[in-house]
């Protein structure tokens, strides 16, 4: 082989690796603006309008939380108030059924039947007396002697046991002792109303 011919091979070679690095470096610069032409996408979706838009959205979705919330709050008071003038007319109730229930004892006891036969029917009839009332009651209170009283009796009785035991706290009563809770068989701290004596009373029968 000739010098001249390896000259010639060499300058070939050479020629072919300059072709390929300038290839490599056509290919890293096509990558930069690639991703130059990406960041540039990606911040143009976040111009200007866009944020106007995405904002005006949210406070439209805002807006029709509120006024739900709003409809929910006018509801609400509308709620309250009837709420109010139901409790209005319970405490109105309550004190006429106080007075009423004693006006029908007086006249209950009042009352002349032609009749010579007593009135036992209904509220005035003798029951046997449930246990349970009894031993709360106490002998002191209620003999044992006498086994059967009608409800009104029962009443005065439990009324007069809860007098002793200082449950009473007004017109309600509150079993928050011991003793009477236990007696009873209720929850500690059950509260019966002036219009739910006789439903306790009964519950015992």
């Amino acid at each position: 082989m000739s010098i001249k011919t390896t000259e010639i091979e060499y300058i070939e070679n050479d020629s072919d690796d300059s072709i390929s690095n300038n290839e490599s470096d056509v290919d890293v610069e096509v990558d930069k603006v690639t991703k130059i032409l990406s960041k540039k996408i990606i911040k143009k979706k976040n111009n200007f309008l866009d944020i106007l838009e995405q904002n005006y959205n949210i406070s439209k979705e805002r807006d029709i939380l509120q006024d739900e919330i709003d409809n929910l709050m006018k509801l609400i008071s509308k709620k309250n108030i009837i709420i109010k003038k139901k409790n209005i007319s319970i405490k109105k109730n309550e004190k006429l059924l106080e007075k009423r229930y004693y006006k029908d004892i007086k006249l209950a006891g009042k009352e002349k039947r032609k009749s010579t036969k007593p009135n036992l029917g209904g509220f005035n009839r003798p029951n046997p007396i449930p246990n349970t009332l009894r031993k709360y009651i106490g002998i002191t209170l209620l003999p044992d002697t006498v086994t059967e009283l009608n409800l009104p009796g029962v009443y005065s009785l439990l009324t007069k046991a809860f007098k002793r035991d200082k449950l009473k706290n007004g017109k309600k009563t509150v079993i928050d002792k011991r003793n009477a809770w236990i007696k009873l068989g209720v929850k500690k701290g059950k509260v019966i109303e002036f219009d739910e004596y006789m439903p306790f009373i009964k519950s015992y029968y």
